[in-house]
């Protein structure tokens, strides 16, 4: 079986790709999940393809790095006022909710969806990410607003 030549090689390739800023990091995920394969490295395998594909769908724990610290921010509306992007403390939610929801968002996606949602944003606004439970969270403090007569 005939060897690559010099600059052909996966880590060569990935090597390049790492000192040019426009290279896609899908690509270069791939050639991590290569090299891990000549190396015989199931860690390293894993860990290139739950970038790639996420970790949604496995077993892995979604590492520190893909937690982010975020405020808890809502846009709310009344027939007396309108508020956007207020922020809520963790204070303020319902206690049920307090161990759940937490003023940080796991980052589960793969990086090729990481990198379509920060092109589709325009270059003046922040990425946005709902809260996990952010939906439930919405019908319980509605539910609780409501009973207090609080519109």
């Amino acid at each position: 079986m005939g060897r690559l030549r010099r600059g052909h090689q996966p880590l060569d390739q990935m090597e390049k790709g790492v000192l040019d800023d426009t290279a896609p990091l899908a690509g270069l995920l791939r050639h991590a999940l290569i090299i891990g394969g000549h190396a015989s490295s199931e860690p390293l395998r894993q860990w290139a393809l739950s970038e790639l594909n996420g970790y949604a769908r496995t077993d892995a724990e979604i590492p520190d790095y893909r937690r982010v610290p975020a405020p808890i921010q809502a846009d709310s509306i009344s027939p007396a006022w309108q508020r956007k992007g207020e922020r809520i403390s963790v204070l303020h939610l319902p206690e049920i909710a307090r161990d759940v929801i937490k003023e940080e968002v796991p980052i589960p996606w793969g990086v090729g969806y990481l990198e379509n949602l920060i092109t589709r944003t325009p270059t003046d606004e922040h990425v946005k990410i709902d809260l996990p439970g952010g939906a439930e969270l919405r019908v319980l403090m509605s539910a609780k607003y409501r009973e207090r007569g609080i519109s």
